[in-house]
């Protein structure tokens, strides 16, 4: 019968937030920040209601994602060159070029990946995606999951696995 995909694209998928790129050089940016923007698109077979997965399944879900790094600074846990470590309140990370970090631990969220690329960001929206369709019960049948990270107008990146790899 073919393949089937849905694609949700909604202008409240949006977040800011601040964080800096490490490059294999052993530099990195600047601290700065960025209006995102995330999309989503499913693959998969067709369900008992003939739908890949129910819009208000993934619709809250993917607002929830955005909300949960709003106005915070991202910070790799997987870095080469980049320390990061909770103490108390406090994240402090420390770079190889000397530069110290000190925030709020209620103003950061640590990303279980190597950088805060957009390339990252986006595979960490995917894996919560696909974690929470599953702990809901909605992943059956899903064989695909793509996520695009906009950091500016014309500027992003997207993330695609297989459904079952996430």
């Amino acid at each position: 019968m073919g393949r089937f995909n849905i694609r949700v694209d909604k202008p409240y998928f949006d977040f800011a937030a601040a964080h800096f790129s490490l490059f294999s050089d052993r530099t990195r940016e600047p601290l700065h920040g960025h209006n995102y923007r995330c999309y989503v698109e499913i693959e998969g077979g067709l369900n008992a209601d003939s739908m890949v997965l129910n819009y208000v399944h993934i619709k809250p879900l993917t607002k929830r994602i955005c909300d949960e790094v709003n106005h915070k600074v991202l910070l790799p846990l997987n870095a080469r060159d980049l320390k990061v470590v909770v103490d108390g309140n406090q994240v402090l990370a420390e770079h190889v070029d000397g530069s110290r970090f000190s925030f709020p631990k209620q103003d950061c969220v640590l990303l279980d990946v190597p950088n805060t690329s957009t390339e990252m960001i986006s595979v960490h929206v995917a894996r919560r995606i696909a974690t929470e369709l599953r702990k809901g019960g909605h992943a059956e049948g899903l064989t695909q999951l793509r996520v695009g990270i906009e950091e500016a107008p014309g500027q992003m990146s997207w993330y695609e696995s297989a459904f079952g790899e996430l």
